[in-house]
């Protein structure tokens, strides 16, 4: 069984940002960021409670930023056209997917809205019935929330867009932050503390984001009968290293997709390429064999040795012709996969996904924890 993420590993957008960008124009990728920065700072550093004093799941900010789109007017109907914009694949998805849905049972387990969760994986044949998403029914929530609490939000938009860049990642310590950056996170704390004593209660208390523990949660759902054990989970940042970490400590894989340091360091292998049918080429390795035979054939990781793989059966040949028919790339040759049980050179590992990641995704998607 095949479990992933959906925006990195397989659609370069960030469906949140873009939502907030259209909600205020001009300065909604730069209130985004900072908020999710935040969500950063929440998770990795406090490790300690939310807002409204609940427990805080790296990917909240979708929660966080709920009450912003909701005290802009932002409507259902806003929320699919920006997901139709937004319906970006990266080169090699569906083929992926369409190989890995015929092969293997395949399960969508997301922190993005519903609404573009729900349009995005129809377009790549993924029925309803295996996706987990974020449930955020915004039109409801507009007509229940007053409009004095509307106005008191939409009052602190320049304050928030005016604080500094928290700049977190996953070797950050508090001690290091500098005095701006502390006030900057006293103020985030005020706002998000304020907000459950107004109308905006039920939004913080009931949008709960598919981040964290979440999607592990939602990862044993699908598995149902299945041992974690024998189970692929794909992710690329913060809100996927608890349903990674706990894959790869059961035995299964973890598998990362230009990912960040968040994902890169809880993961068993990583791939780094502009093509996704690298991803079809791994998971089906380990779902035709074991963590052995992958970890062999990755550690000599070449057209020969996949070739090898087919003939033994544990490589589809479909998916390996597709493989031979996708490279070269856009912006690569052949896509790089790292034995990230291998610490050797780990830093330098992170950087090159990083780099790439944001060719891929653009500098500011690509940026995000």
């Amino acid at each position: 069984m095949i479990n992933s993420d959906w925006e990195g590993p397989w659609v370069t957008a960030d469906h949140a940002r873009s939502m907030v960008e259209f909600a205020v124009p001009k300065i909604g990728g730069r209130i985004f960021d900072g908020i999710s920065e935040y969500d950063d700072y929440r998770f990795y550093i406090v490790k300690g409670n939310g807002y409204g004093g609940r427990k805080y799941e790296p990917g909240d900010t979708l929660g966080l930023i709920a009450p912003i789109l909701i005290a802009f007017d932002v409507t259902e109907n806003d929320m699919m056209e920006v997901a139709k914009k937004n319906a970006n694949f990266i080169d090699g998805s569906k083929e992926a997917i369409n190989i890995l849905k015929a092969l293997h049972e395949m399960n969508v387990i997301t922190t993005s809205y519903r609404q573009y969760i729900e349009y995005t994986a129809r377009l790549a044949g993924i029925s309803e019935q295996n996706i987990y998403g974020t449930y955020f029914p915004i039109d409801e929530y507009r007509r229940s929330v007053e409009e004095k609490d509307k106005t008191l939000v939409r009052q602190w938009i320049q304050t928030i867009a005016s604080l500094p860049r928290l700049n977190i990642g996953s070797n950050s310590k508090k001690e290091n932050l500098s005095k701006k950056q502390i006030e900057a996170v006293r103020k985030l704390d005020y706002f998000f503390e304020l907000l459950p004593n107004t109308s905006f209660k039920d939004v913080l208390n009931e949008v709960k984001p598919i981040g964290g523990s979440r999607k592990y949660k939602a990862v044993l759902e699908f598995l149902k009968r299945k041992k974690l054990s024998e189970a692929v989970t794909i992710g690329d940042s913060i809100t996927d290293v608890i349903m990674l970490e706990e894959t790869k400590k059961a035995g299964g894989l973890a598998l990362c997709f230009n990912g960040n340091d968040y994902a890169m360091k809880h993961s068993n292998f990583s791939i780094v390429s502009d093509n996704c049918i690298a991803t079809a080429v791994v998971s089906d390795i380990f779902e035709n064999s074991d963590m052995e035979t992958l970890k062999k054939v990755i550690n000599s990781w070449s057209i020969k040795t996949l070739k090898e793989a087919v003939n033994k059966k544990i490589l589809s040949k479909k998916v390996f012709i597709e493989l031979k028919n996708s490279f070269p790339s856009k912006l690569m040759g052949f896509p790089i996969v790292y034995d990230l049980e291998n610490k050797e050179e780990l830093d330098k590992k992170i950087e090159v996904s990083k780099h790439f990641r944001r060719l891929v995704r653009g500098k500011e998607i690509g940026s995000l924890g």
